[in-house]
């Protein structure tokens, strides 16, 4: 760029020293006109190589500065996801998907308009002041301190004015933010918002906050024409003066015809960037306001990561599971206390409770989803901690509450941890039947190549929580969690796959939740937990035998059953 600024000098000079062979020539006798002509000729060739160097040039720098932004465009957005997928689950907690969702897309553009047309401005800009200055002073240096007296005022006024637009910029995209994610969440619960009738309402929220995101838009708008104008008189005054002072300097012959021109074209060359210097300063206020943004996400370290202690030669589980004294809290408040428990490798164990009393939060920690108190959680006899993050994840087979699918085909989702092509896709289709949802898989018209809307919307709750189900299976764990998996299932179904289950479970160790007596009550010991305590242990029979709360949950579930019967 700095070459091209360079011999982007030649023109105007070479043009200057035209006008004054014109003039020659119109004064002069033959022979004088003859060694004008090939004078003119010979600077019109000059002109003309010059002009294409410079046209070539430009293309150079264009493309390197284009190409190297959209590479460190690429190399952001990577940098960015793969540090949101390091981020631990409390993240997530707090986090607004909208948010993130305008950093990665709206932020990193930003950086990216800098990087390429404001950073070519800004640079751009000093390298024409720093090389153009000189030739001013050098054809008439009275002339060049006479026009050069608006752009120290034009200078404080930018310095004042670049304040502004720095913070009006950050309220832009702060609004931008959210907007994205106020779509995002009303759009991810579009069938809520249908079922308590709530459009207009919601309708009504958007219009708001459209409205005050125009109100800062143009606020912003307002700051940046101020800017503008401002740079723009002051390079009209430049011209007024050097047409002024510049004038009566030819007229009176100070200043031959030919300076006249070069200083011309130098002082536009000069003052008319200052213009595009304010889109340049624009981009930058943006571009740093985002990379502000994404340096409060990249910037935010994850709380579970493989520690000092890891041990790298563990490269496999066989299931033992142990919780020592395990107290566990979140945001001070007490979730689990004193748990002790052993589920010995191969065992299946069901954990029952009231609704908040900490189940699903005992099996988030045997995976490091949440990082237990040192000491409390131990795999085959070695602390959690000790176990690769890698190893521990790979080697659990895990089916959460909510069951989430993603927008790819129905197989692909159930062979999200396997490598389908070393098999041919046996695993899959065996993992669906154990699972109980091939037959259905069948009869979709694509079979198991049948693409799955956003979230799986375009199959029903209990075929998805059967697909998160075979995803688990499919990877072959030797520690399988079920999560309240089966809510959704009818009971016959739910009776296939728990014979599935008896079948598949030998030698894995399964921990399973439920609010069922049905799901749970063949599991080699059940846990009922109360208010984050152990309160009951033992087999079903034994549960039933003490009549506490699972017997209660076992009686409430049985009359229920007969009342059914009785309509039916």
């Amino acid at each position: 760029m700095a070459l091209t600024d360079v011999i982007a000098l030649a023109p105007p000079w070479l043009f200057g020293e035209g006008v004054g062979v014109v003039k020659r020539f119109f004064s002069a006798s033959k022979d004088v006109t003859a060694e004008a002509r090939r004078a003119l000729f010979h600077l019109t060739v000059l002109f003309i190589a010059s002009g294409a160097l410079l046209a070539l040039f430009r293309y150079l720098w264009r493309r390197i500065a284009f190409d190297t932004s959209r590479y460190i465009e690429y190399d952001l957005r990577e940098t960015f996801f793969n540090h949101l997928l390091k981020l631990s689950p409390s993240f997530y907690d707090d986090a607004r998907i909208g948010d993130l969702i305008s950093r990665a897309s709206y932020d990193i553009e930003m950086i990216r308009m800098f990087l390429s047309i404001g950073l070519i401005i800004v640079v751009d800009v000093a390298t024409i002041e720093l090389t153009t200055l000189p030739l001013l002073f050098y054809l008439n240096a009275k002339l060049a301190l006479i026009v050069l007296i608006p752009l120290p005022f034009m200078a404080l006024l930018a310095t004042k004015m670049i304040r502004r637009l720095a913070r009006d910029s950050r309220r832009v995209q702060d609004f931008a933010a959210k907007l994205s994610a106020r779509v995002q969440e009303n759009y991810s619960g579009a069938a809520v918002v249908k079922a308590f009738g709530r459009e207009d309402a919601v309708a009504d929220g958007f219009e708001k906050l459209s409205r005050e995101n125009v109100e800062v838009n143009v606020r912003f708008a307002k700051s940046r024409g101020m800017f503008m104008a401002a740079v723009m008189s002051a390079a009209i005054m430049s011209q007024l003066v050097f047409l002024l002072f510049g004038g009566r300097e030819v007229i009176s012959g100070a200043l031959p015809l030919k300076d006249f021109v070069k200083f011309n074209f130098y002082l536009l060359w000069i003052v008319w960037p200052m213009a595009y210097l304010g889109w340049g300063i624009n981009l930058y206020q943006r571009g740093l306001v985002s990379m502000e943004r994404l340096k409060e996400i990249l910037d935010t370290e994850p709380e579970i990561t493989d520690g000092p202690e890891v041990d790298p030669s563990i490269t496999s589980l066989k299931g033992d599971i142990e919780m020592r004294d395990l107290t566990f809290a979140y945001d001070g408040k007490p979730v689990l206390q004193g748990v002790n428990l052993r589920i010995k490798a191969g065992e299946t164990v069901a954990i029952v409770g009231r609704t908040g009393s900490g189940k699903t939060t005992l099996v988030s920690l045997i995976p490091r989803l949440y990082n237990p108190p040192r000491n409390t959680v131990f795999i085959d006899g070695r602390e959690i901690y000790a176990i690769p993050l890698h190893t521990l994840r790979k080697h659990i087979g895990f089916v959460t509450q909510e069951p989430l699918l993603f927008s790819l085909t129905i197989g692909e989702n159930i062979a999200f941890g396997v490598d389908v092509a070393a098999d041919g896709g046996r695993r899959v289709e065996q993992a669906a039947r154990d699972a109980g949802i091939h037959a259905e898989i069948e009869a979709f018209p694509d079979r198991y190549a049948t693409k799955l809307g956003e979230r799986g919307v375009n199959i029903s709750g209990g075929q998805k929580q059967r697909a998160t189900i075979a995803r688990a299976l499919a990877a072959d764990p030797p520690i399988l969690i079920l999560d309240d998996a089966l809510s959704s299932v009818d009971t016959s179904t739910e009776e296939e796959i728990l014979s599935n289950l008896r079948r598949i479970r030998k030698g894995r160790t399964c921990i399973i939740i439920s609010h069922r007596v049905s799901t749970v009550k063949d599991a080699d010991s059940i846990v009922v937990l109360e208010k984050g305590r152990v309160a009951e242990k033992g087999t079903h029979a034994e549960l039933i035998a003490r009549r506490g709360y699972y017997y209660e949950l076992y009686r409430s579930q049985e009359l229920r059953r007969e009342l059914d019967d009785e309509s039916a």
